[in-house]
């Protein structure tokens, strides 16, 4: 025996193998535990994103589409939310990896983010009750006082330039179909998902007819450089469409596949009058 050594008793030895496995199982955990994506989420975009009052998680089409995005990547989300301004400001901070939300490719965020595939269109339309069989192929056909839309919004802005003033304005998108369904307007302009969103939800006995804008295909956003994430994200994006669970999820939120695109069909500017 060496000396200055202490003498390893079995009792030792075992005790130090028991460790050592304790250790190699702690690390093994950690290797096989899936990585974590922060994922961000409007908290105000029904039926997209939005948080119940009486709930502390969102709720919406997008978010979940995220929870199966996230099931085909073998990965966890830490989702946050906040209003617009808020995320993009997050991911710009780096403070989040993911805005699961879908948007168009405007100027100001093209110029920081990338885009993913998308799952849905954009496209805006013309809210009818369902039992008004008038085809309106302008916006001057109608009287400018049984129009509502959204205030303070592009759509607005365009609108004015057409037409003047006089149509009605409302500051949630519920109240107009509300007067429409009760026939206190003509026609409704509003983006059509929100609209069949709230026909299949509400029951409301209203329709979709002129379209207002050609279609946009949409995505989600991450930070520019990221083109490892962009393209395990898209990977995912066509594997949730392929195994039929993005069509489950849109048929719970809208009555049918809004993931498939439709029949272009003849498009009409009514925000140009004749």
């Amino acid at each position: 025996m060496r000396p200055g050594l202490p003498t390893l008793s079995r009792r030792h030895l075992l005790l130090g193998s028991a460790a050592g496995a304790l250790l190699a199982a702690g690390a093994n955990v950690r290797a096989n535990t899936p990585p974590t994506l922060r994922w961000g989420y409007l908290s105000n975009y029904q039926p997209f994103s939005w948080v119940p009052r009486d709930a502390q998680t969102p709720q919406g089409f997008h978010v979940d589409l995220g929870t199966e995005i996230v099931r085909s990547m073998q990965v966890k989300a830490d989702i946050r939310v906040g209003t617009y301004a808020e995320m993009l400001q997050a991911l710009r901070r780096k403070d989040i990896d993911v805005l699961g939300n879908f948007f168009t490719r405007v100027p100001d965020l093209v110029g920081d983010f990338a885009f993913t595939a998308g799952l849905q269109e954009f496209r805006l339309m013309l809210a009818q009750h369902e039992d008004d069989d008038r085809t309106f192929l302008t916006l001057d056909e109608i009287p400018i006082e049984r129009l509502g839309l959204m205030a303070n919004t592009t759509v607005e802005d365009q609108v004015q330039a057409a037409l003047g003033k006089g149509y009605r304005r409302f500051n949630r998108i519920d109240e107009a179909l509300a007067a429409l369904a009760k026939g206190q307007l003509d026609a409704v302009i509003e983006e059509s998902l929100i609209v069949e969103y709230a026909i299949h939800a509400q029951k409301l006995p209203i329709k979709t007819t002129t379209p207002m804008s050609a279609p946009v295909r949409l995505g989600m956003l991450v930070l520019k450089g990221r083109t490892d994430l962009l393209e395990q994200l898209n990977r995912s994006l066509q594997s949730i469409r392929q195994d039929g669970s993005a069509a489950k999820v849109s048929e719970k939120w809208f009555g049918y596949d809004v993931t498939q695109r439709r029949a272009a069909g003849t498009y009409i500017n009514p925000l140009t009058p004749d």
